[in-house]
């Protein structure tokens, strides 16, 4: 999660948002903005791939 970071002047404190990722492999990416989303105030937080790598 170091590499990744929130926008600081956009305010979602209680909204739900839906991440979408093209294509996922472990999730890892999905599931660390997701954190990242949740500590900036998101209320839900659900996640969308268009597909995965096997």
């Amino acid at each position: 999660m170091k590499t990744i970071s929130a926008v600081q002047d956009i305010d979602i404190s209680g909204d739900i948002v839906l991440l979408m990722d093209d294509v996922t492999t472990t999730g890892n990416s999905l599931y660390a903005c997701k954190e990242i989303l949740l500590e900036q105030g998101a209320k839900t937080v659900k996640m969308f791939a268009l597909g995965k790598a096997v």
